[in-house]
């Protein structure tokens, strides 16, 4: 049996297909990009036709409404995508395969925490890191976001020497507890919850 913490603010959610894998982390992302892209064209097509029902004809219009759409798109997934960047590149200077490790250790929840991996999966995010990718953690620092509120920063010094600031809600504690399973260097937090499962 491996205890595994589980902050209170964390979502748990039931992975329905097997273990987890880098496919179900990012494909849900990309989903979510595309329909939100495609809700802001159709509002804007709306909305342009409601103001004259020939400005569709116009060429430069009906370039606009692609470029925007895709613009919407690509700004949704730009987080996640660039957190997939990382999760590559802890496979390629570790020389693990992140499938194979969940598939290994029967990872089939989320979050999960336990002595090698901490993996959560938020609302545009993915932190994933392998403890042997992290040398040390510098500058946990308050921001603030505009339509988001208050969050917390910190920068991941990596075993390849990279240096990478990520953030998140100061709601969520990811970041908190993040800090405290890379200084700590164990999973049984005291004052944390715990849970007892199976992997």
């Amino acid at each position: 049996m491996l205890k595994q913490i589980h902050s209170a603010d964390f979502r748990k959610e039931n992975v329905p297909m097997g273990t987890v894998t880098k496919k179900m982390l990012f494909l849900h992302f990309i989903k979510k990009s595309v329909l939100i892209g495609c809700i802001f064209g159709a509002i804007a097509t709306i909305g342009f036709l409601l103001l004259d029902n020939n400005i569709l004809e116009m060429p430069s219009m009906r370039n606009f409404l692609m470029v925007s759409t895709l613009l919407i798109i690509l700004s949704v997934l730009y987080s996640p995508l660039t957190d997939l960047y990382w999760l590559n590149k802890q496979e390629k200077v570790l020389g693990i395969r992140f499938n194979e490790e969940m598939e290994k250790n029967n990872v089939i929840t989320l979050p999960h925490v336990s002595n090698q991996w901490f993996i959560f999966k938020g609302t545009n995010r993915v932190f994933a890191y392998h403890r042997n990718y992290i040398v040390n953690l510098d500058n946990k620092k308050d921001g603030y976001a505009e339509f988001i509120g208050r969050i917390e920063k910190i920068t991941v010094v990596s075993s390849d020497g990279k240096r990478r600031e990520i953030s998140a809600t100061s709601n969520a504690n990811v970041i908190s507890d993040f800090k405290k399973w890379v200084e700590l260097g164990e999973i049984n937090f005291e004052g944390f919850p715990q849970q007892e499962e199976r992997i």
